[in-house]
Formats: structure tokens, C-alpha cells, sequence
């Protein structure tokens, strides 16, 4: 891969995906994920494999974790896999979690690495050099510290892989949601960060090792993977006169474009309206929650209410004009 490459050559459309969750078979077997997040319509989906896990002792490899994940995936499906170096015998700091920290020899990192990827060579698209070295939770070493590993894990995974891409982090055209279920109980403890956050944010639950029950923001997640299929390009369209307006055009490669709406600030039980030129005979709209918004198309405007909860339009008939 030539660093001439294109965005598009690279990665080619946008996907969303999910995150299994900070672990992956490190605390117990690793279980089945990929298909419950393929049935929410993720395209892509990493996890966060440890050095303690693959590499418990000099020399003696543990593929556990990563052949249960690889067994899941389905041609088309893309895999992540985040790289931690954590480590009982191997890293600066005593661990078989977090936080990770540098090697205390680089050139053991490197063959670690190197064997990581060359395991099953074309399977793995994405792999990432710890998870946010910026914070203390997830690093224990200096910013040098860990651009001299990155070097080393880039070499090597180039080396072991040539077709898979070393990436720093997520964005717009590999967009991660965290997690698809939680790892543990988080309501246990109603200070932890997982109450407060993913009880309101939580895909599915996780009980006896299945990942199964739904929650409502598995709804909305869905239903904005199935709006943004083979969208090649998401645009925001300036409105002059509503800088509370935001407003996005997701282009596709097959069909018409989709737009996403919502205003900022405002009462989530008032709305406004939005009148925008519409080319198409018909429109349906729901919103984040998969709950269907009014349309009305009249003299070739599209007028729908919005308000701060984000309204997904599509034309009802692909190509209807």
C-alpha cells in the first residue's frame, strides 16, 4: 500500500461499527459478538487484545481471543484489532491489564507483534498501537515512549502484513461505537462511569456470556446504519440564517442522497420546522429512535418537523423523482 494512496482507495464508503468492550477474553473464555453486530448492520468491528493473553510466557503464543474472533467474521465483514502492551513479564509495569507501558526490550515487542499479525495474514484490516496513549488510565509511559513503539509496531505489522493498515485512531469513514455490551455489571455501583454513561447509551446486554436483549439505542443504531449503507460521503450543508441548524447530506453509491437534521438547544418536546428543496415524490423520516417524523412535499419542498433529537429523510422510493 502506497503512501499515495487515496482516502477512497484505502477505505472505500463509510462504516459504522462497534466495540466489544475494553477486554476481549482476557477475563474469561471470549464469546460470540460478530453476528449480533452484524444483525444491528455494523460493518466493522474491533477489540482490544492484550500482550498477557497471546503471549502469557517467553515464547508460548495463546491464540485463543483472536481465532474466536476471525471464526466470527463473514467475507465483507472488517475487524479491528487494538493492540495493548500489558504484560507480566515483558513491560515496564506489572500488569495483565491496564495501564499498558512500554517494553522492556523492543526487539521481544517486536517479534510479539510481528507473530500477532502474521497469524492469519488477511484477516485483521485495521491494527492500532495501544488504545489512548494520551491518558494515564491506558498508558504508562511518555509520549517518546510510545512513538518509539508505534515505529516498531508499524514495521512489524508491515512486515507480517502488508495489506493491513496501522491506524492511530477512529473517524469518519470507520466510526466505533463503545460498547455493543457491557463486560460486567456496571449497576453495581452507580458512581461508576458505566452507569452513568452506557445505561443510557447500552446496545444490548450481556448475561451468562450471551449477548443478546436489546435496548432502545440498539434501535437507533440500526436504524442509522441501514440509512448511511453504501453512503460514500457525508457533507454538513451551511444554513445562513440557523446557525442551530445542522444539517447533513449522506451521498450514496446507490440510490439518492439521505439527510440528517437536528437544531441545537430548544426544549426536546418543541419543534421547528424545516422547509428544504426536495427533487423526490415521496420522503419518510424517523428519528434517532426509529419513531416515524411527519413529512408533507408540496411545490417541490420537503417540510418536517425537527428539534434537538437527530431525524433521519429518506426518499421512500429509491430513484422516485
Amino acid at each position: 500500500m502506497t503512501s499515495a494512496a487515496s482516502a477512497d482507495e484505502l477505505l472505500p464508503g463509510i462504516r459504522l461499527g462497534v466495540v466489544r468492550g475494553t477486554t476481549y477474553g482476557l477475563f474469561g473464555p471470549p464469546e460470540e459478538f460478530v453476528p449480533q453486530a452484524r444483525a444491528l448492520g455494523a460493518g466493522i468491528v474491533r477489540v482490544n487484545i492484550y500482550w498477557s493473553q497471546v503471549e502469557p510466557e517467553p515464547g508460548r503464543f495463546v491464540w485463543t481471543a483472536l481465532d474466536a474472533l476471525l471464526e466470527q467474521l463473514d467475507d465483507g465483514d472488517e475487524a479491528w484489532v487494538t493492540v495493548c502492551a500489558s504484560s507480566e513479564w515483558a513491560t515496564r509495569r506489572t500488569t495483565r491489564w491496564l495501564p499498558a507501558s512500554p517494553a522492556l526490550d523492543i526487539d521481544r515487542y517486536r517479534h510479539f507483534v510481528r507473530a500477532l499479525a502474521a497469524h492469519r495474514p488477511g484477516r485483521i484490516r485495521f491494527w492500532q498501537c495501544e488504545i489512548e496513549p494520551c491518558l494515564p488510565l491506558f498508558w504508562a509511559g511518555t509520549a517518546g515512549d510510545y512513538l518509539t513503539q508505534l515505529r516498531v509496531f508499524h514495521d512489524a505489522v508491515e512486515q507480517a502484513d502488508p495489506a493491513a493498515l496501522v491506524v492511530l485512531a477512529e473517524g469518519i469513514r470507520r466510526n466505533l461505537y463503545y460498547p455493543i455490551a457491557p463486560e460486567w455489571d456496571f449497576h453495581r455501583d452507580s458512581r461508576a462511569a458505566g452507569a452513568l454513561m452506557f445505561g443510557k447509551l447500552q446496545l444490548l446486554d450481556s448475561r451468562g456470556g450471551i449477548i443478546g436483549h436489546r435496548h432502545p439505542a440498539a434501535d437507533a443504531f440500526e436504524s442509522m446504519a441501514r440509512l448511511l449503507r453504501d453512503v460514500t460521503r457525508v457533507r454538513r450543508i451551511p444554513v445562513t440564517d440557523r446557525p442551530d441548524l445542522y444539517l447533513f447530506e449522506a451521498e450514496r453509491s446507490h440510490g439518492t442522497p439521505a439527510l440528517v437534521v437536528w437544531e441545537r438547544g430548544g426544549d426536546e418536546g418543541s419543534a421547528n420546522e424545516l422547509a428544504w428543496e426536495w427533487r423526490y415524490l415521496r420522503a419518510h423520516a424517523v428519528d434517532v429512535y426509529g419513531a416515524r417524523v411527519p413529512v408533507d412535499i408540496a411545490a417541490g419542498m420537503l417540510r418536517v418537523p425537527i428539534s434537538p433529537t437527530p431525524v433521519f429523510i429518506d426518499s421512500a422510493v429509491a430513484g422516485g423523482r
